[in-house]
């Protein structure tokens, strides 16, 4: 009888270490879809948009940021992902439908929306608008979440910097900091495709910045426990193709652990889902995060 309870103590013991590590295990992807370009051929959206998805729905993700989404994809990504996520993100033209968005996706039975909003990266960040030597309207999708699980809250930027403008990468990077500094949270993770590498000014900006007293915002390849996959995110359709850097990043606030950094590479179909790889992380609370 002693050695009965000892195990049923021990199976207990495990299956409430289990609900409490999946109460504060997130995993986040960040991932460019490529935006819908006839001239993309063989690689045009309607080849490869159910591969893309599912690809996402292999890693079963808490928190999706996607970048170059047009509405009529953002329509067909939300009738696959289906009923299970609540999304956020307005059209960059626009601030409505218009144009390309970077949208937020979040798993409907975990998180609720506390607050969301878009900023655009301009001198008028309240209104649709296109700052200092971008090529196009950039914005920064923000949304205030509540873990209801693990009772926390949690702080998602999703971006798409330009691919032209130095000044603009740069500035945006700065307004990024300051409205993650305005809010004083203990959490929060940015994503996105910011067409920098690592030696680049903006990057250096965000990465090891302080948020608040205590708390800094950090690139999470490097704070991974285990990496996995290429240390490049573009690959432009082609196998061959090598950078020396990735564009596409997660950071996140020192308050979560990073268990696991993982860039997809895998081909569906004999072919790429995306001219850009997945970004996915594994991550955790750690117990000191309010």
């Amino acid at each position: 009888m002693y050695r009965l309870l000892i195990a049923i103590n021990c199976i207990l013991f495990s299956a409430l270490a289990h609900a409490e590590e999946n109460h504060n295990a997130l995993t986040i992807i960040t991932y460019n879809i490529r935006t819908d370009w006839q001239q993309d051929g063989p690689n045009n959206w309607q080849f490869r948009r159910d591969n893309m998805v599912s690809l996402i729905k292999d890693h079963t993700p808490h928190i999706i940021g996607l970048q170059e989404v047009r509405p009529h994809q953002m329509i067909e990504i939300k009738e696959q992902l289906g009923d299970h996520y609540i999304s956020y993100g307005v059209g960059r033209e626009d601030g409505q439908q218009k144009g390309e968005s970077a949208p937020l996706f979040f798993l409907q039975s975990r998180f609720k929306m506390i607050k969301a909003q878009t900023l655009w990266c301009s001198p008028s960040p309240n209104k649709p608008s296109k700052g200092w030597d971008s090529a196009y309207n950039r914005t920064l999708t923000i949304v205030h979440l509540h873990d209801k699980q693990a009772d926390r809250s949690l702080y998602a930027i999703n971006t798409h910097f330009d691919h032209v403008g130095i000044e603009a990468r740069r500035a945006c990077a700065a307004m990024l900091l300051r409205q993650l500094q305005s809010q004083q949270l203990d959490l929060a993770v940015v994503m996105g495709d910011f067409n920098f590498d690592r030696g680049s000014p903006p990057y250096k900006i965000l990465n090891g910045a302080k948020i608040k007293s205590g708390i800094k915002l950090l690139d999470s390849r490097h704070q991974a426990q285990q990496r996995e996959g290429p240390d490049y995110s573009f690959n432009g359709f082609n196998a061959k193709f090598k950078a020396n850097s990735p564009i596409d990043f997660i950071f996140t606030t020192s308050t979560l652990s990073v268990l696991t950094h993982l860039t997809d590479d895998r081909r569906i179909d004999g072919r790429y889902p995306s001219d850009h790889f997945p970004i996915l992380i594994k991550t955790k609370y750690k117990s000191q995060a309010n």
